[in-house]
């Protein structure tokens, strides 16, 4: 029996802007932190509580963020204005993680480990604000905070939920035993 799609194992990722022309093509934009992986993918919109498919028929790259897109059965002016303000969602395993901050609460009971793969602790929450925090909870039960930068972040194992941090010296003694 397939597994139902979610709102948990669903992604936002973007949102259908405006209409552009008649034939049913419509603006979209990607801007959140993450994209899909690939763009012709099957992109979902939520109306009335379900997650309705978007085939691609056409894409056009405006800019990174910014595309045109042309759906399968939204063929004109009056189709497209119905997904128009929609948010745009992905299963997670189809996304691309651009800024790991943005996706806070997937990030949620990962294991974070340094660079040298060494186990740091695991991140109990993520804190947005102007500068987001990790909350980690290392294996003695200390928690401390490490600012989220993206540059920071090497790689995201989403099959065994962990966290490659590169992390400076001068924030070692944050979670040294």
């Amino acid at each position: 029996m397939p597994t139902p799609i979610t709102k948990d194992l669903m992604v936002e990722v973007g949102i259908v802007l405006k209409t552009h022309g008649t034939n049913g093509t419509v603006r979209v934009f990607f801007g959140n932190g993450i994209s899909p992986i690939n763009v012709e993918c099957v992109l979902f919109v939520k109306i009335e509580g379900m997650f309705i498919p978007l085939v691609p028929l056409y894409v056009e790259e405006l800019s990174d963020e910014e595309f045109f897109y042309r759906f399968y059965f939204i063929d004109n002016i009056d189709k497209a204005k119905q997904i128009v303000k929609k948010l745009l969602y992905l299963p997670y395993s189809a996304c691309k993680i651009i800024d790991p901050t943005s996706i806070g609460h997937y990030l949620e009971g990962y294991a974070l480990l340094n660079e040298k793969k060494v186990p740091i602790g695991q991140i109990k929450s993520v804190i947005p604000g102007k500068q987001t925090l990790f909350e980690i909870e290392n294996q003695l039960g200390k928690v401390f905070y490490l600012p989220g930068i993206k540059d920071l972040v090497l790689h995201i194992d989403r099959l065994q939920q962990k966290i490659i941090m590169q992390i400076p010296k001068e924030w070692e003694h944050l979670y040294e035993q």
